[in-house]
C-alpha cells in the first residue's frame, strides 16, 4: 500500500514537520499491529493557492508513486475520500474508489461520478478489492 496525500497544514503553519512525522508513525504502528504496512508514503505540504504539481487534484503525487516503483499506474485502484482523489487518479490512468470516512461522508452527498464505486470505508472497499481476486 501506498499513501499519497494532501497536507496543507503544513503550508498553513497548523503543525510543523515534526507532528506530521508523529502523525505517520502512529498511522504505521497502527497497522503493522493489523498485519499491514504501507510501502511508501507521499505528500503535498503546499497550501491550495500555491499551484504546485502535487497538490491533488493534480497528478503529481501519483507520478512521483509511478516514477519511484517504476510502474504505470493505469488500473491501479486508487482509495480516497474527495472527488479531487478522483481526479488525481483518473489522471494518471489509475481506478478511483471512494469511501465515506473522513471527508467522503460530504462527497456522498455530492455528485459522485456514476463509476466510481463507493464504499463505507476503507475496509469494506479493501474487502470488494479482495473479493474480486
Amino acid at each position: 500500500m501506498v499513501v499519497a496525500t494532501n497536507q496543507s497544514g503544513l503550508a498553513r503553519g497548523y503543525f510543523d514537520i515534526a507532528t506530521l512525522d508523529r502523525i505517520h508513525k502512529k498511522m504505521h504502528d497502527a497497522l503493522a499491529l493489523h498485519g499491514g504496512k504501507v510501502a511508501a508514503l507521499f505528500y503535498c505540504p503546499h497550501g491550495p493557492d500555491e499551484g504546485c504539481d502535487c497538490r491533488k487534484p493534480r497528478p503529481g503525487l501519483f507520478e512521483q508513486i509511478a516514477r519511484q516503483f517504476t510502474v504505470d499506474l493505469k488500473g491501479v485502484p486508487a482509495i480516497g475520500d474527495s472527488l479531487r482523489d478522483v481526479e488525481a487518479a483518473r489522471a494518471v490512468g489509475a481506478r478511483p474508489i471512494l469511501v465515506r470516512t473522513g471527508k467522503g461522508s460530504r462527497v456522498a452527498q455530492q455528485d459522485v461520478p456514476g463509476d466510481v464505486p463507493l464504499y463505507a470505508d476503507l475496509a469494506a472497499a479493501v474487502d470488494a478489492l479482495l473479493a474480486k481476486k
